[in-house]
């Protein structure tokens, strides 16, 4: 990734940032606020760049392993998190009978979707770098 697109989607990302918690704000979704305010120091703390226009093999490295990292973390834990939300709907308990919580389902649906579209997003381009690099799959 050359400087000037990581400069972009650094940005970019900022902004999206700045959008949630200006939302957070004025929707007075407080836990969503302090999140996002933690979230946007954390950013800005990690994600400053030198003035090095070069890219080292640590670097690669780092980045290659942190998002293997956040993929094998993130889509079980949502994965866990959508079956959760969904199952207690369609359980029979009465709790959830009365029609209270049905808010979980939906928030179970978008986990889903989100879910999903990670995996895919991530099948997408395993299969394009694995053609752009040259990469074959070993069969087995």
């Amino acid at each position: 990734m050359s400087i000037k697109k990581y400069k972009q989607i650094r940005l970019a990302t900022f902004f999206f940032i700045i959008s949630i918690l200006l939302v957070s704000v004025l929707f007075k979704l407080y836990l969503l606020t302090i999140i996002t305010v933690f979230t946007g120091i954390v950013f800005l703390s990690f994600a400053h760049t030198n003035n090095q226009n070069y890219v080292d093999e640590m670097q690669l490295t780092i980045q290659e392993k942190a998002t293997d990292f956040t993929y094998s973390i993130f889509t079980p834990t949502l994965a866990i998190t959508t079956f959760f939300l969904l199952i207690p709907t369609h359980s029979g308990l009465p709790v959830f009978s009365k029609g209270d919580f049905l808010f979980l389902e939906t928030l179970g649906v978008i986990f889903a979707y989100l879910t999903l579209f990670q995996i895919i997003l991530y099948s997408f381009f395993f299969l394009y770098l694995s053609k752009k690099i040259g990469g074959k799959q070993d069969e087995e």
